[in-house]
């Protein structure tokens, strides 16, 4: 557990991280193994935990060197901690300290090859440029309930596993949203960039909700309308299945629920 202030937000190592709520000098001890708090699982308990539960732990978990590889769970934010070859800790038995000292606002990071036995390390990939070997709780399928394929109304999205009912869809999607105003858009001049708003994006409070760039337009933004819908979404476009989703079976939401511009958008979709 930390025994420092910490507070998780966006990382530019990868997805979110952990950052330093306080000026930290070197040497000083910023976590330490403490169970209950961090907690030690067995394989035959990980075994016994329903799906979701099991890929929680892929995504969180690491297996410690200090313990004979045997899987943890830290129990706050130490499990968004990020890799780096130059971290700014230094890894101890069981604790760890600053390597330098750390500035409130800075992202603090580790070395996972220091405590994680399964770490495979960094290798060059292509000429120009290193990227991670990642590690199995952040192989790129372990957030991977669906994809795109062909559908009755042109793409839409489909299970490639049994997704259960109430169960977040789309995690670790982290494209933002952004409000366009309709008379920005009414003024594009290109068609088809105008169709692209459209097509993807309802209407709120006379703003198109879109994606902050439609080069990064994920799963989400392909769900198909149904009146049966399998799939809500709460304000913040957070989706969620609100029953059991069998696999190979499309995923739909109610665009009524969605946009403003539901019905005339309906209407149109439905008779191209």
């Amino acid at each position: 557990m930390f025994i420092i202030k910490t507070f998780v937000g966006p990382s530019a190592i990868h997805g979110n991280g952990v950052f330093s709520g306080e000026d930290l000098p070197a040497g000083e001890v910023v976590w330490r193994f403490h169970p209950p708090f961090d907690q030690v699982l067995s394989d035959s308990e990980v075994a016994e935990l329903p799906l979701p539960a099991q890929n929680y732990l892929e995504i969180y978990a690491y297996r410690c060197l200090d313990l004979d590889g045997r899987l943890v769970l830290s129990g706050d934010h130490a499990r968004f901690l990020n890799h780096s070859d130059d971290p700014n800790t230094e890894e101890k038995p069981f604790f760890s300290i600053a390597r330098r000292p750390i500035a409130a606002g800075e992202e603090i990071t580790c070395d996972y090859g220091a405590f994680c036995a399964d770490w495979s390390g960094l290798k060059t990939i292509l000429k120009a440029s290193s990227m991670p070997v990642v590690k199995t709780q952040f192989v790129p399928h372990r957030n991977l309930y669906t994809r795109l394929r062909a559908s009755a109304h042109g793409i839409g999205v489909f299970a490639v596993r049994e997704i259960p009912k109430n169960f977040p869809l789309f995690e670790g999607d982290s494209v933002a949203a952004v409000r366009v105003p309709q008379s920005i858009v009414d003024r594009i001049q290109d068609v088809e960039l105008r169709q692209m708003y459209v097509d993807f994006c309802p209407i709120r409070n006379g703003h198109f909700i879109a994606p902050a760039d439609f080069n990064q337009l994920t799963m989400s933004w392909y769900m198909n309308h149904s009146v049966d819908a399998n799939v809500t979404a709460d304000d913040d476009l957070q989706f969620t299945s609100v029953r059991s989703i069998g696999k190979d079976e499309e995923l739909t939401i109610d665009y009524t629920s969605l946009g403003d511009d539901a019905p005339h958008h309906i209407a149109g979709w439905e008779n191209r």
